[in-house]
């Protein structure tokens, strides 16, 4: 299925500029009888609604645009403004505070990508925050957030060891109104990157979370000095995003968006040869390799044609191309059987016997969850479980390989 005008037109207005020559391409789209309802709907479902508005004003003159329509994205992308202005003054509050008291921080996702790489807070919606702290610094962050009146559900627990068990923590929350601040906590890279997790399995490989602290980029955010991920890692992480998300049947057109502005914005100042060897350590190349490919097809992201080259996989899920149209015309197309077909894909990318081993063990000897209640304190393993876990991993490889006969492999 071909892309539409519409489909286009929204490809070429997500972007923070359009330029001359983009910029053309959009005026003549919008000299054509546009489904614009059509329009509308996809920009919101891939949250860019505030970046078409920004793309489209300066064509708002010559009434190509319907005016009902820039009316409805002026006021998201007001809003948006809004809500990321109160986000970022919460987040201004939080870092002076925690730097006063001695505790490193570093600003992950939205917060680190609207200012820093938008340079427009209105063009990258925000609905929470997200900060990358040190495992010792736990107990002054309680004691600090809880001074600055905010909440959570379970203060009470060993967060150490529940970030060990579930590479979660739980989130905090104040509220002001009718807003309300979400701000969550994350102790190291798994969750970040959303692979390699314990409770995955299937990867050998770990992530060191000390990487993360090795060299992050000093920015300004919020009028305050703060640290962002540096540009290498950050790429990784909206890559995998929004590639996963994609697998899982619901891409975002804006998580596109963020690895192509970040591009842009770091031009020159990306370590291709480190991109290309985090990628091969954390096994992250069919990941990046389709955000680059779209992100320099679609947007524009200036990504040397040697990189796609190197970190492109031997075995892709469907050709790059197919990616595409499917990325905005059928989304639940992409969705593959995740807990399957992943782990047989890292399965057979997995070099080495002894490392293959590691997958299959890992998988069938997952020891039991802890239950809810009590998410500190394992619970005993049983015969019963291994059974029932023998059972599941089988039926898994079953479906997965049931599946895999149905694409064909394009390279």
């Amino acid at each position: 299925m071909e892309l539409s005008s519409e489909d286009i037109l929204l490809l070429y207005s997500a972007r923070r500029e359009t330029g001359k020559k983009i910029g053309h391409k959009i005026e003549v789209l919008l000299k054509l009888e546009l489904d614009w309802q059509y329009i509308r709907e996809k920009a919101y479902q891939h949250g860019v609604a505030a970046l078409l508005y920004n793309s489209l004003r300066r064509f708002d003159r010559n009434d190509l645009v319907p005016k009902e329509v820039m009316e409805e994205l002026r006021k998201t992308y007001l809003l948006s403004g809004f809500l990321n202005a109160y986000l970022y003054s919460k987040l201004r509050e939080i870092l002076k505070t925690l730097q006063d008291a001695g505790v490193q921080v570093i600003v992950l996702k939205g917060a680190a990508l609207a200012q820093p790489v938008y340079r427009d807070i209105a063009l990258r919606p925000m609905v929470d925050l997200d900060l990358l702290v040190k495992e010792k610094d736990l107990p002054i962050l309680k004691e600090k957030f809880s001074q600055l009146g905010y909440r959570s559900w379970d203060t009470d627990a060993d967060w150490a060891s529940l970030w060990r068990w579930w590479d979660y923590l739980p989130s905090y929350s104040k509220q002001d109104g009718l807003v309300t601040a979400i701000v969550d906590i994350n102790l190291g890279a798994e969750t970040l990157l959303n692979i390699n997790s314990p409770r995955e399995g299937f990867n050998p490989s770990r992530i060191d979370s000390k990487i993360l602290w090795e060299n992050p980029l000093p920015v300004k955010i919020a009028g305050v000095n703060a640290l962002i991920l540096s540009p290498e890692t950050l790429l990784q992480y909206s890559s995998v995003h929004v590639i996963r998300h994609a697998y899982q049947g619901h891409p975002r057109l804006i998580w596109l968006c963020d690895t192509a502005e970040l591009l842009k914005r770091y031009h020159g100042r990306i370590d291709w040869e480190r991109v290309l060897q985090d990628s091969s350590s954390y096994k992250t190349a069919e990941f990046i390799y389709y955000a680059l490919y779209l992100a320099r097809k679609w947007l524009g992201a200036p990504i040397p044609a040697v990189v796609l080259d190197e970190v492109k996989p031997q075995a892709l899920i469907t050709s790059a191309d197919d990616f595409c149209r499917a990325f905005i015309k059928e989304p639940g197309g992409l969705r593959v059987p995740e807990k399957e077909v992943r782990h047989l894909l890292q399965f057979l990318r997995t070099k080495g016997i002894g490392n293959r081993m590691q997958v299959v063990l890992r998988r069938f000897l997952q020891k039991k969850k802890p239950v809810l209640k009590h998410p500190t304190r394992p619970v005993d393993s049983d015969c019963f479980h291994y059974v029932v876990r023998f059972g599941r991993v089988v039926g898994m490889a079953i479906r997965a390989l049931h599946w895999l006969c149905r694409i064909k492999f394009k390279t």
